[in-house]
């Protein structure tokens, strides 16, 4: 989810950034557990800035199966409800095929979702929601990023909604082996 909204900041997001701090002084997304307000755009950095923009596009997710539950974060792809998050939330790290599936808009609003898909070997997971005009998130070219790049994370780690934090693209086009019981044996 990281490096989707890293993929925003990497891929021009300065321009729509750049664009909403000169034309909103104030931009809150508010959310049960907290609000992310962007106050004084005179010090505003680029971090806040797009956390003020691509905050209403991220979700939190409560997972439950028979006998475990946790939660995770995704963002809004359509805003027809598809959302997308790791499969490890969206499963309980594989240990349910029929998770029940709350998000949580930024807003605070409670909707029920169904996962679709998801693909263990990549980690990643479809879910909809029965609802429109969402607001997607805005993705960015993956080619134009570049090593360095900042990057900029929004989620709701230990279930703490609207939690942004910052670091830089580390590597392009590596992918690393994580040990995960998603993954059938071999």
């Amino acid at each position: 989810i990281g490096a989707l909204i890293g993929g925003l900041v990497g891929g021009g997001a300065a321009a729509v950034v750049a664009h909403n701090v000169d034309s909103k002084p104030s931009v809150q997304a508010s959310g049960s557990s907290g609000s992310l307000t962007l106050n004084n755009k005179d010090s505003a950095t680029a971090i806040s800035g797009v956390a003020a923009v691509a905050t209403q596009s991220v979700v939190t997710l409560s997972v439950s199966g028979k006998t475990e539950a946790g939660t995770g974060s995704g963002v809004i792809l359509s805003q027809d409800g598809y959302i997308i998050t790791n499969a490890h939330v969206a499963t309980l790290e594989g240990s349910t095929a029929d998770p029940q599936i709350q998000v949580q808009l930024s807003d605070g609003t409670l909707l029920k979702g169904k996962l679709i898909g998801s693909d263990p070997f990549a980690d990643i997971a479809v879910v909809k929601v029965d609802t429109t005009g969402l607001t997607p998130i805005k993705v960015a070219d993956s080619d134009k990023i570049n090593v360095g790049d900042l990057a900029v994370a929004i989620g709701a780690p230990l279930a703490l909604s609207n939690t942004v934090t910052s670091g830089v693209v580390s590597a392009l086009n590596r992918g690393i082996s994580v040990a995960s019981s998603m993954v059938p044996d071999q």
